[in-house]
C-alpha cells in the first residue's frame, strides 16, 4: 500500500536474519537512507554446496527504542492471531500473546540502545480454552511471564 511506503520513509527498522548463524545475534539497521541489501545466493557449483535462500524479518522501531522481532522459528513471526498487542516505553516491552495450553512461546527482541538480539521463552498457562493468553513483560534487565 502507498501508506506503508510513506510510513517506511520516516521509519527505522532492524533486520534480523533467521537462517544465519550470525543473524541470531546481530541485526542490521534499515531505513529510507540505509536500505537492506539482500545477500546474493551462492553461484552454482559453489563447493561445498550451499542453500541459496534466506529469511529476514524487518522489525520497526517501537516507542522507547525497542524492536520486537516476533516469535523465533515461525514463518509469520508476529501473527495477529498470536500477538494481540505490543506496548513499549523507555523501560519496558509488554506483549499480550495467545497460544495453546502449555505451549512454550519464544520471542526475540532488541533492547533500547542495543543492536544485539535477546530471546525469552515463556510457557502459556494450562487452560481449557482453544487459545490461552499470556503476558510477557521485559525490562532492561529481565523478562517475566504472567
Amino acid at each position: 500500500l502507498s501508506s506503508d511506503i510513506n510510513d517506511f520513509k520516516n521509519s527505522t527498522y532492524r533486520v534480523f536474519s533467521y537462517l544465519s548463524s550470525e543473524g541470531m545475534k546481530q541485526t542490521t539497521e534499515m531505513n529510507a537512507g540505509t536500505p537492506f541489501m539482500i545477500p546474493a545466493c551462492p553461484e552454482p557449483g559453489t563447493q561445498p554446496p550451499q542453500l541459496g535462500h534466506g529469511y529476514h524479518v524487518a522489525a520497526p522501531l517501537l516507542n522507547g527504542g525497542w524492536y520486537f522481532l516476533g516469535e523465533v522459528g515461525k514463518i509469520v513471526s508476529a501473527s495477529t492471531v498470536r500477538v494481540k498487542s505490543v506496548a513499549s516505553d523507555a523501560a519496558t516491552l509488554t506483549l499480550q500473546m495467545e497460544g495453546v495450553s502449555n505451549e512454550v512461546v519464544q520471542i526475540g527482541f532488541i533492547k533500547p540502545s542495543s543492536t544485539s538480539t535477546s530471546f525469552f521463552s515463556c510457557p502459556t498457562p494450562t487452560c481449557s480454552l482453544k487459545s490461552c493468553p499470556v503476558t510477557i513483560a521485559c525490562s532492561l534487565s529481565q523478562c517475566s511471564c504472567k
